[in-house]
């Protein structure tokens, strides 16, 4: 018996890789001769132990996945073991090598094939690694031949129904120490835009596995496991929009104890998916909205289908659901966008509040249209995880603000306490809130050790010489209710006995069944009503004298806020 082995890099330990299941679960069933091992790890695991755990595993055949966040350490453990072992194949496939990889196997020339496509390669990889087939034979095989001439045999793709490829969930294949799982009810993507490798002219047919396989995998999920947490892999789940209302009403009504992470166009949203949407058990859901850019031209650049009007429109009905999270998504560095448009971009986003906003750099992605046919001008760094560094529209200098800029959104809009302040004072004094960015970015530009603490992004607002009197109440209230230790805070007093006469406003979930009992409360007199504002970023702003009592258990934990009048 042969022996092949996967080495899975991921991001974090909590992570699997499908494609490594997908072609354990193929080989199982179509090749039982070889014997199938995964060796993973992360980008932080040392080289010299995954060259040696590969080792043991004495392989006749080593495969991996490539991707931006794992390529640079799995060619450095890979280099490391082609020294010791030269004789063993190197095959790699995944997303790093959908484009030309002549470059690449030139530079790399331990790697013995490279494959574009998918799983339908792997038969005849394993038939050849076996001596019982040719390199030739292989669907999507890149390779160099014996005089050095770059071979391309175009892209693999399997024929027939996607049902028919082996369930690795129902052959029982379950990593048994991660917190979610992979699942694909679909391949491709029916839009084209030119970001996307998903676009690729092979993969706009959209395949779909039947609603029965969807049903079976997460059956054999539930009975496997514990594990309740599944992420998506459908680019456009809720395309087309009666397939994914059927699947929202699956879940629904027989998954009710599973979790799920969908990515939604909301441009292409339609009456019907967002009420299955909205009729989803509270917190079962979390969506995806890939806005990308709300601004007409940039997205005609990228042929992005639906108009901004209606991606925005979509996403407002998104949030108003309710009943879920919803992260969305924008892109630094698209064609035809400029740095007032990005910003004017965020702010609607911050605006419509949802859960969460990535700001991220493009990436020129091999095999995508822009990989392929970038505009003059636009500048990219050659190696993953090719992020664009410079374009006709935004100097190196902007996108180098945008990179802080999206520290800045995620260290203070995307801080749950602290995302009602931003998008208050975005919406009450937008130019104050621009130019405390700007004033921050010095600040988190020398900041590279991590995310600053929440003590002292609180400690920075207060610090801001331009800090509207509103947002500055607001701060100190948001101060209290995270039960952070500020120098301007009032000081703890004693429970009064009137305390419980004075008017319950809000109370904060506590751990345990029973109410948390007040131990001290801090006072706080503010010159507007800054409990709405901190539970709702779009409340109506009041001026006045409002006076809130904050009853704290536990020390400094706060467990309600009261209203003092008079």
């Amino acid at each position: 018996m042969k022996t092949a082995a996967f080495l899975e890099l991921n991001s974090s330990y909590s992570h699997s890789m499908l494609s490594n299941l997908l072609l354990q679960a193929r080989a199982l069933v179509w090749r039982p001769q070889w014997r199938w091992t995964t060796v993973a790890g992360t980008g932080k695991t040392p080289s010299a132990e995954l060259c040696e755990a590969l080792a043991r595993q004495k392989p006749d055949l080593v495969l991996a996945s490539g991707y931006i966040f794992n390529i640079g350490p799995l060619l450095e453990v890979l280099t490391a073991f082609a020294r010791r072992h030269p004789a063993v194949p190197l095959v790699l496939g995944g997303p790093n090598f959908l484009g030309d990889n002549a470059a690449f196997l030139r530079r790399w020339p331990m790697i013995r094939l490279v494959v574009r496509g998918d799983e339908a390669a792997l038969l005849p990889v394993l038939d050849w690694a076996a001596g019982e087939g040719r390199l030739d034979e292989v669907p999507g095989g890149c390779y160099l031949d014996g005089d050095g001439n770059y071979i391309d045999r175009g892209t693999a793709e399997l024929p027939g129904s996607l049902d028919e490829i082996p369930s690795p969930y129902q052959l029982g294949l379950v990593p048994p120490d991660k917190v979610f799982y992979q699942l694909e009810t679909a391949r491709g993507c029916g839009s084209n835009c030119t970001f996307c490798t998903s676009a690729r002219e092979t993969t706009r047919r959209v395949r779909f596995y039947s609603l029965e396989r969807v049903r079976a995998d997460l059956t054999a999920l539930r009975e496997r496991t514990a594990i309740r947490e599944i992420r998506l892999l459908d680019r456009t789940f809720n395309q087309p929009s009666e397939r994914a209302a059927a699947l929202l009403q699956m879940f629904r009504a027989e998954f009710a104890d599973f979790r799920f992470h969908l990515e939604i166009d909301p441009g292409r949203l339609t009456p019907e998916v967002l009420w299955e949407l909205a009729a989803a058990p509270p917190g079962q859901l979390h969506v995806e909205a890939g806005i990308q850019s709300l601004t007409p031209a940039v997205l005609q650049a990228v042929r992005r289908s639906a108009t901004a009007e209606r991606m925005f429109a979509g996403l407002e009905r998104l949030i108003a659901c309710g009943n879920f999270a919803v992260h969305a998504d924008l892109l630094a560095g698209l064609p035809q966008q400029d740095a007032a448009g990005l910003r004017q971009d965020l702010q609607r986003l911050i605006a419509v509040g949802p859960a969460e906003i990535q700001l991220e750099s493009l990436k020129i992605l091999p095999g995508s249209a822009l990989g392929r046919r970038c505009p003059d001008g636009m500048r990219f760094d050659r190696q993953p995880p090719w992020s664009v560094t410079e374009t006709p529209w935004l100097s190196a200098a902007d996108l180098r603000d945008m990179q802080l800029l999206s520290r800045l959104i995620d260290g203070f809009y995307n801080r749950r306490e602290l995302r009602n302040l931003v998008r208050g004072w975005q919406r009450l004094h937008r130019q104050s809130l621009e130019r405390f960015f700007a004033w921050l970015l010095p600040h988190y530009r020398n900041y590279t050790a991590g995310q600053l603490p929440l003590e002292r992004r609180l400690a920075l607002l207060l610090e801001f010489p331009g800090l509207p009197e509103e947002i500055g109440a607001l701060t100190r209230l948001t101060a209290l209710l995270s039960n952070q230790v500020l120098p301007d805070l009032p000081a703890p007093e004693k429970t009064p006995p009137e305390y419980e006469n004075w008017p319950l406003l809000h109370r904060l979930p506590q751990r345990g069944r029973q109410p948390a009992r007040i131990v001290r409360i801090f006072r706080l007199e503010c010159c507007c009503n800054a409990l709405p504002l901190w539970l709702d970023g779009s409340a109506r702003l009041e001026h006045g004298r409002f006076r809130y009592a904050v009853g704290c258990a536990y020390g400094r934990v706060a467990a309600e806020v009261r209203g003092i009048t008079g």
